[in-house]
């Protein structure tokens, strides 16, 4: 097997405060942090300006993005776990873990999602 093309940005995974941010030139997310849910924002380059825009924003405040299961959801507390297990230049993995919860708190079904970032 050859090996792929050399991407043109290397794929960055930094820690911000108790959040973690990915860049991978075409997309910016930012995991964790102070709100709720384990997916803080999601930006695409869908135009490739090279600039990530308001309406280029898949997951953010106005657009939430959460795992459901029920009345459950990944939505209603913060990632307990949140880890970088590989850091660039090709690729980020970032292990995100916790539980799905009612808006009252109440814990439910545990959720340990691995998102890789190329």
């Amino acid at each position: 097997m050859k090996p792929g093309p050399v991407p043109r940005e290397p794929v960055v995974a930094r820690r911000e405060g108790d959040a973690v941010v990915v860049s991978t030139g075409v997309l910016r997310a930012k995991l964790g942090g102070s709100g709720s849910g384990f997916i803080q924002e999601l930006s695409y380059d869908a135009n490739g300006d090279g600039r990530l825009s308001a309406d280029e924003t898949v997951v953010g405040a106005a657009r939430p993005g959460a795992l459901r299961c029920g009345e459950f959801s990944s939505a209603f507390g913060k990632p307990e776990r949140l880890e970088v297990e590989e850091a660039g230049p090709i690729r980020a993995v970032i292990r995100v873990s916790g539980h799905h919860q009612s808006p009252s708190g109440e814990k439910s079904v545990a959720y340990d999602v691995r998102l890789t970032f190329y």
